[in-house]
């Protein structure tokens, strides 16, 4: 049916996304440098800004996308080293921020 994200994600050495927090955050999960061509929303437009700054992910703009564009940012992602240290760090960083437990922590504190 559908292949889940998470695993292969891991097992790509760069991901291809729209920018939505989900495959964002998939991506950061697994360490993998970013290539994100967002659809127009501000939200995925953000999302991506913040991982260029993070120092592993491209945004390309949709309205003056082509293949080559999509390639070569693909390429470059593939042979920078620094983004796949930066990817690696931001996945390390999660990994010990312990999301699902710091949400439910949270639930329970706020309404129970």
């Amino acid at each position: 049916d559908w292949l889940p994200a998470d695993k292969v994600n891991a097992m790509a050495d760069v991901t291809v996304i729209h920018g939505g927090i989900g495959t964002v955050m998939t991506a950061c999960l697994s360490g993998t440098p970013v290539v994100g061509i967002p659809n127009g929303y501000p939200e995925q437009e953000c999302n991506l800004d913040c991982l260029v700054r993070k120092g592993f992910g491209l945004r390309l703009r949709k309205q003056r996308l082509t293949a080559k564009k999509v390639i070569e940012a693909i390429e470059r992602q593939l042979n920078n080293d620094e983004a796949k240290r930066n990817a690696q760090v931001m996945k390390t960083e999660l990994q010990q921020w312990h999301g699902p437990n710091n949400a439910a922590m949270f639930v329970r504190e706020t309404f129970l």
